[in-house]
């Protein structure tokens, strides 16, 4: 399910330790959520500066001619491994996967630089499909998701939020609130469809930090991470990977 799968692996992560911690507030719940996220924990309390970035600050500063190391194709077992992975989150994905997969066409690049260290990316020959950092869940790009919208439940900020999102900033849960946003019901966790009011297409890849209900609750603090927008390092991949 998609809950014992990707995105969902940090809202049943919460559950686990508690409500208290499901519905963390602030900077504090912004923080567990993306070192877990990011395949850390608690334990890596010594490295918090380092994992604590937000991942569209690392990728704002992404070159994709410099950083990415290596390209390769994946062994037939891998690519059936990241397929079901990948199926068991986005089911509309299945024709272009198992078309991959039988065109032996899957293949992951492999990151390192100062902004990158621990990034992977999915490849169906050329195209970019999917992100992953340290080893966590996979997210779409956002050229994916443009292709496929419905493949992520959509969180809608008003207008005056616009410049806030594209710029990587934390998402506060007025913009989600005031006339003009708009939400969809999940837990926290979720990776979300950024939207923005009177825009067609999504601007970003997002990570809900607490649930809809929390959020509709207490209309304050950070409510979205944002992981992936438009125009940052990520968004040129199609045109460079190679």
């Amino acid at each position: 399910s998609r809950g014992d799968s990707v995105p969902g692996r940090w809202a049943n992560h919460c559950r686990e330790a508690g409500s208290d911690r499901a519905e963390g507030q602030g900077l504090a719940g912004a923080r567990d959520a993306m070192l877990y996220l990011r395949g850390g924990g608690q334990e890596e309390e010594d490295e918090t500066q380092k994992l604590n970035r937000p991942a569209h600050a690392a990728f704002k500063g992404f070159d994709p001619h410099t950083e990415i190391r290596t390209c390769a194709k994946m062994r037939s077992s891998e690519m059936r491994h990241v397929k079901n992975d990948l199926v068991a989150s986005y089911p509309m994905l299945a024709p272009i996967l198992e078309a991959a997969v039988k065109g032996g066409t899957l293949r992951l690049a492999k990151c390192s630089g100062q902004t990158s260290s621990f990034l992977s990316l999915v490849l169906d020959g050329k195209l970019p499909l999917m992100f992953q950092s340290r080893g966590g869940p996979f997210f779409p790009l956002l050229r994916l998701l443009h292709r496929f919208p419905d493949m992520l439940p959509h969180f809608r900020v008003d207008a005056g939020a616009l410049r806030h999102v594209i710029s990587g900033a934390v998402v506060m849960a007025q913009g989600l609130c005031n006339t003009g946003g708009q939400m969809a019901d999940v837990v926290a966790g979720t990776a979300v469809a950024l939207m923005v009011e009177n825009k067609e297409h999504a601007v970003g890849i997002a990570v809900a930090l607490r649930s809809t209900e929390a959020i509709r609750k207490d209309p304050t603090g950070p409510a979205v991470e944002v992981l992936h927008v438009l125009k940052d390092g990520l968004w040129p991949l199609i045109e460079t990977a190679g």
